[in-house]
């Protein structure tokens, strides 16, 4: 635009004073070029411009399970398997509008439904396995989220009737210890923003049993939804909540050496252990302690930030002892360099 307006405003000019034309061309040219050229931000080999965040939680909005949407016709009820194996049984009439006197849903149902169940997904969706209440890990069995809706308003589990949510067992051996808790963000637990796991102690909303003809399945059921995550969904969660009372508590104190705040996600990704933890930052100082770490378990310090909107990570494994303080300091990386480190820790 720069370029035809010059030519325009000085064309008589030129003219007039017989100018060297080649000079002025040039000169023309460099100005366009000089104003259609866009800024180029330098990444690591082998990035793209999906390797570019605006914010950390724009990096868990590309990354994390995508939901898939089944539709249910309500009178009749059915089923789906998700692309993970999850299966999900809905009798007749399972649902019940929220208004208007809770009358039951007969039309057909929009189910939004994603499963969990790697410690990759965990951290690359934000949904780590801890208990809000008791502040340590907790071994799962697989996560779950569900939203059942009507021209987009959500409808709720007929108080007769009930959700059956079938999670594949994916170790080699059943884990008899599984209970069910119910997740979220919520308010006078944890800190704003923190996602944590309850354990529904008398099954209110959820419990968990296990297929004892195949032992392949944990069958998780919902007599609610339990609204306390986003979106008007529920996620629930099936865990062992014991698993790491058996191991000792320490204190672990993740201290990061950058002297550029890269606005730093933490986590304790364990081993040979389906559970991994969000760790937060102090504060006051540039560290991330965590009071409840269970000593002698091996682990993986995973942190993720930005720096101009580049991808940073670092990866640092530690066998958790009395008291261990552990540095780290970040690396810029890409997208799938990161996932690839990530998916080897499952």
């Amino acid at each position: 635009m720069i370029a035809v307006f010059i030519i325009i405003r000085f064309a008589d000019k030129i003219k007039k004073m017989k100018a060297n034309y080649s000079l002025v061309l040039i000169v023309i040219m460099m100005s366009a070029i000089s104003c259609s050229k866009k800024e180029n931000v330098v990444g690591p080999t082998g990035s793209s411009p999906s390797d570019y965040y605006s914010s950390m939680k724009e990096f868990y909005h590309k990354n994390e399970v995508k939901s898939q949407f089944f539709t249910v016709n309500a009178s009749l009820g059915g089923s789906f398997t998700s692309a993970k194996g999850t299966k999900v049984i809905i009798p007749p009439y399972a649902f019940v509008y929220t208004m208007g006197g809770h009358d039951t849903v007969k039309s057909n149902v929009l189910v939004e439904f994603k499963d969990i169940y790697k410690k990759s997904d965990m951290l690359l969706s934000d949904k780590p396995t801890t208990a809000l209440l008791w502040k340590i890990p907790i071994k799962s069995a697989g996560e779950f989220y569900i939203r059942v809706s009507v021209n987009n308003h959500s409808v709720e589990v007929h108080p007769q009737n009930v959700i059956s949510v079938h999670q594949p067992a994916l170790s080699s051996e059943i884990d008899w210890g599984m209970q069910a808790f119910i997740g979220g963000f919520i308010p006078g637990v944890a800190q704003p923003d923190t996602f944590g796991w309850n354990w529904d102690e008398f099954n209110f909303n959820v419990s968990v049993a296990i297929d004892t003809t195949t032992l392949s399945w944990y069958i998780f059921s919902l007599y609610n939804f339990a609204h306390f995550a986003e979106d008007s969904g529920s996620w629930s969660n099936s865990d062992n909540a014991y698993y790491f009372f058996s191991y000792p508590q320490t204190s672990l104190i993740l201290e990061q050496s950058d002297t550029i705040n890269y606005g730093s996600d933490v986590f304790l990704v364990f081993k040979d252990v389906n559970s991994m933890v969000h760790v937060y930052k102090n504060n006051t100082d540039n560290n991330y302690p965590y009071l409840y770490a269970p000593k002698g378990l091996q682990c993986t310090v995973v942190a993720v930030g930005l720096k101009n909107s580049q991808l940073y990570s670092a990866f640092v494994p530690v066998t958790i002892t009395d008291s261990l303080i552990v540095n780290f300091s970040l690396n810029q990386t890409t997208t799938d360099e990161f996932k690839a480190k990530l998916t080897a820790l499952n």
